[in-house]
């Protein structure tokens, strides 16, 4: 199907825009680190406790403090400042290139008429 003259002229345009600046960033998921994750638990637990000697000797600083240190233990238990995971790129064609380039080879395919 062949393009109108404003059609062309949009895509040019668009991919101009495009030609300089990357589209896609893809960082590469990390492993939670297991000793920060260790520490928060016990924090956690610690924070339970104290939560719950709060109730029951009914000090609400006390309780006040163990909320605290069980959000902090959360914190802690969920970041994820681990080593970067190893990426499975079996499946690509590229074995390990940025999606980028992907994206790039495939706009340069379709511009040659391959697709």
């Amino acid at each position: 199907m062949a393009l109108s003259d404003e059609e062309r002229r949009v895509l040019e345009e668009m991919e101009r825009h495009l030609t300089g600046t990357e589209v896609v960033t893809v960082r590469a998921p990390r492993r939670a680190n297991l000793r920060l994750a260790a520490l928060g638990f016990g924090i956690f637990v610690l924070g339970l406790g104290s939560l719950v000697a709060g109730v029951v000797t009914q000090l609400p600083l006390l309780g006040v403090i163990g909320f605290g240190l069980m959000t902090v233990g959360v914190l802690l238990m969920i970041n994820r400042r681990g080593e970067p995971q190893a990426r499975n790129n079996r499946s690509r064609s590229n074995s390990g290139g940025p999606v980028h380039s992907t994206l790039e080879e495939r706009w340069q395919r379709r511009m040659d008429g391959e697709l």
